[in-house]
């Protein structure tokens, strides 16, 4: 049951992180400058990959370039779309054993056990499950921030390097998540329960040399070079912790109460996402001229989460060996 649960987060991590390179390059390097149709979304897409070049371009403007550089490449969307099929496909072949449950009333008194049910299982007999999800949802807090806002932020306004640098930066982050899942795969009967906290520990380490380089007098592309590298590692990081949370939250909860326990950890992180996007934005706003304040604390904080969170990591691995006894 393990070893098929972590294929499945592991299998649609992948598609999914192949869906985000697909999307990340050839939108934000400006390949893709339009795509069909004449929609909201697809005008301001337009005006946020073509209009990198120039931000006075209208949409009109924009689809000539098109013409311009080739109309065949308005139809890599669609490479994203076949992707994101292929992943669903893959959902297909999930199988889940089915519980006939009793009727306990109306839809709205069943929404309520369950929920009551699934509460008191994470918050009072596995208190783990919510410890783990509390550390899941900080670690999105800081990527999330600092990857969503702080990257573009940092390429184009503070380094002022084009677009091309930017979606070359994203390309780069979609593969090290790619590369980052595919490690958590070959570890997984490596990587032992207390070593999690080492992961959040180098999560921060990855964050702090982003902000020292912008303390050194060097030009915009060593600046740029070391950056991409630290995060990546963050990113590489974040994706192989995620792949290990979410197995063992699964791993402690009953079959019956999978489902509502899941629904609760992507909750917590969808919503804790644009929270860290919307403080790292107002932190990246304020320390515009000095990002390393922003940079450098926050890969501390999250040094100190993952080394204080060590002996709840050996306690969970402890429980784990005495229920496998």
């Amino acid at each position: 049951m393990t070893e098929k649960l972590f294929t499945k987060n592991f299998t649609l991590l992948i598609f999914g992180a192949a869906n985000l390179i697909v999307w990340e390059f050839y939108t934000k390097t400006g390949v893709i400058h339009v795509y069909t149709g004449s929609d909201w979304f697809s005008s301001h897409i337009c005006r946020d990959t073509v209009c990198c070049y120039n931000p006075g371009h209208s949409f009109v403007t924009a689809w000539r370039h098109l013409g311009r550089q080739g109309r065949q490449t308005e139809y890599y969307g669609s490479v994203k779309r076949i992707d994101w099929h292929i992943g669903s496909l893959f959902e297909c072949f999930i199988k889940l054993s089915y519980q006939r449950m009793q009727n306990q009333g109306g839809v709205f008194q069943t929404a309520k056990q369950d929920f009551l049910s699934s509460m008191r299982y994470i918050s009072k007999e596995q208190t783990s499950i919510s410890k783990m999800l509390l550390l899941t949802a900080f670690s999105r807090f800081f990527v999330m921030g600092i990857a969503i806002v702080g990257l573009p932020f940092l390429v184009r306004t503070v380094l002022g390097l084009n677009a091309k640098y930017y979606g070359a930066a994203e390309s780069a982050l979609a593969v090290a998540t790619i590369l980052g899942s595919i490690a958590a795969g070959a570890w997984a009967e490596k990587l032992k329960i207390h070593k999690l906290s080492v992961l959040l520990a180098f999560l921060g380490i990855f964050i702090i040399p982003a902000g020292i380089i912008f303390l050194l007098p060097v030009n915009a592309i060593i600046k740029y070079g070391v950056m991409i590298v630290s995060f990546c590692g963050m990113q590489a990081v974040i994706s192989i912790f995620s792949i290990f949370a979410v197995s063992l939250i699964q791993q402690k909860t009953p079959n019956h109460l999978i489902g509502k326990v899941m629904a609760y950890t992507s909750t917590v992180t969808l919503c804790v996402q644009p929270i860290g996007q919307i403080v790292y934005g107002f932190l990246f706003d304020q320390f515009h001229s000095a990002v390393y304040f922003v940079l450098i604390p926050t890969g501390i904080i999250v040094c100190i989460i993952g080394l204080s969170a060590m002996s709840f990591f050996r306690n969970m691995e402890r429980e784990q060996q005495q229920v496998s006894a």
